[in-house]
């Protein structure tokens, strides 16, 4: 019940739904309440949940929350810098935009969009003076997104871009 308590969301499952199968060893046995469960979602992988109840064939599932995997966080390389800007931001094979810019680092940058693009994706991203910079969506809430430069600025053009943004 503890892994209960955690739990972010219920689910109701079917017997008989389709994407949804117990292991042989289980089949014939009727779920618990607290029983620990692994539900298989096709093209998803196993997602941990807990028996909430059991009846008649059906079943309520809470799912437990996964938590951030501590050796997957990587530390930022340096300090963001807090700057409203305007950059231009180009999605490969789409039109460029304006976008407003709200921190920068060597690394990286935050941005407001004006299309979602994936994580993942690749974007070319224009600071006045300065070539092409290519990046990659490392995260996507809304309509701001977190930027990963391919190549890091060398310092000395991060300070004068700073400098130039700044005044």
């Amino acid at each position: 019940m503890g892994a209960a308590r955690g739990a972010r969301s219920c689910a109701r499952a079917a017997r008989g739904w389709r994407g949804i199968r117990r292991s042989d060893s289980a089949r014939g046995r009727p779920l618990e309440a607290g029983q620990p469960l692994k539900l298989s979602v096709l093209r998803r992988g196993a997602i941990d949940s807990v028996v909430r109840w059991y009846r008649d064939g059906k079943a309520g599932l809470a799912f437990v929350p996964v938590e951030p995997d501590a050796a997957s966080h990587s530390p930022r390389q340096s300090e963001r810098i807090a700057l409203a800007a305007e950059v231009c931001l180009r999605r490969i094979g789409k039109s460029t935009f304006r976008v407003t810019m709200t921190d920068v680092s060597p690394e990286g940058c935050k941005v407001q969009l004006v299309e979602r693009p994936a994580k993942d994706e690749r974007v070319l991203v224009k600071f006045e003076g300065l070539e092409v910079l290519e990046a990659a969506v490392c995260w996507v809430d809304g309509f701001t997104a977190g930027l990963s430069f391919e190549k890091p600025m060398h310092p000395a053009v991060f300070e004068l871009l700073v400098e130039r943004l700044a005044g």
